[in-house]
């Protein structure tokens, strides 16, 4: 028999989808904080001693930066300054009593449009109190927009309402600026691509741009272009190149209308992994170009890293060796979400078309996620086995992955073969072998299962399936449905105390019709 090859791969052609909040633009600048405080705050950070007479300012280290020109008109940039008297959170647990605090300050500030002030005094105050279900102050702040710098002077020494312990060890006197602005975007630049690598077992292709991050400034986003080309198409995508005469890759007709397209956030991204699940020999043709996001929402594109005849860059699969999983059935579908998130799901049939294994793989756990469904020998969907997350990063077809304890030969005759002389009504399916698969990830055996939220992974003894029984006819009809666990098994009640779901068929007489359907139903 022929092998038959189902590829279907569903391309959402989907430029990032961009959530704003408020009044919240796609160029904001990292925020800069300085910190006074007495006893230090995380390991790192750089802090002012919370003390009389210390000063501190903050200021835009872009626009006072050695280069202020990469900003595009620096008057009509977004500044929010915050000054706030605070307590540390993750210092909680060192309070020992109900307590108030508060410190003098004097604010300095410049404007965008260069004038200068000064606030010379004002009392940040914050309370605390223990007891639960009462209100306290943690927080006191002072907000203000347009100053590019801001200093802050201790004028007295700061005061507590207790001195039994040290107050100010749980307390910060913080200086933030929040910059949104435009920068200078020649959108006439390309970026560079490193030579294609390939990971995790030919399941990936990296595309890397990352020796070009300096390139093309005042990017805010970079968009990824892919698509696969088989070997015997490979001509219909070149046109006569005027240069040279020659028959060459044209990349206006290898991504029109052919093509998956994500968008990444520059400041995240400096590299996108393309999942090679593609049918026999063939090229991945990939591009990558520069993109701003104005503050007016105004979308500018750069130019693709492949234009015209040259710099298209490819990675070829040379031959049938790289072919996705070889001798099977299968079609996969790619779902694409914001900045790049994407879940493969490939679903592996046998020689008549039936589902038996679906992988799931997603590129921010990386890992693979595995169901099964075993069929009677009927054709019938009988046995499907809970998805089980693996250790693997690739997608690939794993043989065995779900068995049967019992020493059945194929997964049929644990349910389709019945002794003799057990009641159909009593029988229970039996248990899967806890030492791989879902068996094993409902379990004991599963290792990680007493950390983190791992501990909540319920234990399914080994039944970690559902399975339907069918009416001993030919009609095809459900007879009864188990859940998952031992209870919920069917037949474990012995007919008695079933917890499984049985279907009961009949014939309507003519009343139960007529108020059905009133009189045009017809006669029983």
């Amino acid at each position: 028999m022929h092998r038959i090859k189902l590829i279907i791969t569903k391309l959402l052609f989907a430029v990032c989808l961009l959530i704003t909040a408020g009044d919240v633009y796609a160029t904001d600048d990292p925020e800069i904080v300085r910190i006074f405080s007495q006893a230090p705050p995380p390991p790192g950070t750089v802090y002012t001693p919370l003390l009389s007479g210390n000063t501190d300012e903050l200021i835009d280290d872009i626009f006072y930066g050695p280069d202020p020109s990469v900003i595009l008109n620096p008057a009509n940039d977004k500044i929010t300054n915050v000054i706030s008297l605070l307590i540390r959170e993750a210092d909680i647990y060192k309070i020992k009593t109900d307590f108030t605090a508060s410190v003098k300050i004097k604010i300095e500030y410049t404007l965008v449009d260069g004038s200068t002030g000064i606030i010379n005094s004002t009392i940040l105050n914050i309370t605390y109190t223990k007891a639960g279900g009462l209100k306290y102050n943690a927080r006191q702040t002072i907000k203000f927009d347009q100053c590019r710098r801001v200093k802050i002077t201790i004028l007295e020494p700061p005061v507590a309402s207790v001195t039994s312990w040290n107050v100010w060890e749980v307390i910060n006197l913080e200086n933030r600026m929040l910059r949104k602005r435009d920068y200078v975007f020649n959108y006439n630049s390309t970026l560079l691509l490193a030579p294609p690598v390939t990971t995790l077992a030919l399941d990936e292709l990296i595309v890397d741009w990352s020796s070009s991050t300096a390139a093309s400034a005042g990017k805010t986003h970079i968009d990824v272009e892919w698509t696969w080309i088989d070997v015997e198409a490979l001509n219909n995508y070149k046109t006569l190149n005027p240069n040279n005469n020659n028959l060459e890759f044209d990349a206006n007709l290898i991504f029109k209308n052919n093509a998956s397209r994500i968008t990444l956030e520059s400041k995240k991204h400096n590299t996108y992994n393309i999942p090679i699940i593609y049918d026999g020999r063939g090229q991945i043709f990939y591009r990558v170009r520069p993109v701003q996001l104005k503050e007016d929402e105004q979308v500018i594109n750069g130019t693709w890293s492949a234009e015209g005849f040259t710099g298209i860059t490819t990675y070829a699969i040379a031959d049938d060796a790289a072919e996705h999983v070889r001798g099977l059935n299968w079609q996969t579908t790619t779902s694409f979400a914001e900045e790049g998130k994407r879940k493969t799901v490939v679903q592996y049939f046998d020689g008549t078309l039936r589902g038996r294994q679906t992988v799931t793989k997603d590129n921010v756990s990386n890992k693979t996620v595995v169901a099964e469904s075993f069929y009677d020998f009927q054709g019938r969907p009988t046995i499907n086995i809970l998805p089980a997350p693996t250790m693997s990063t690739v997608i690939k077809y794993t043989a065995d992955f779900n068995k049967f304890l019992g020493g059945y030969v194929t997964p049929k005759e644990a349910f389709d073969l019945m002794p003799v002389n057990i009641n159909a009504c009593s029988y229970l399916t039996p248990k899967l072998d806890n030492t791989s698969g879902a068996a094993q990830y409902y379990s004991t055996n599963n290792l990680e299962k007493n950390s983190g939220f791992n501990k909540f992974i319920p234990d399914a003894d080994g039944y970690a399936y559902t399975e339907t029984r069918y009416t001993p006819d030919a009609t095809g009809r459900i007879e009864a449905q188990g859940g998952v666990g031992e209870t919920h098994q069917l037949g474990k009640g012995y007919g008695v105390n079933d917890h499984d779901t049985k279907y009961f068929y009949g014939k309507p007489d003519q009343d139960e019709l007529d108020a059905l359907f009133g009189t045009e139903a017809g006669d029983a």
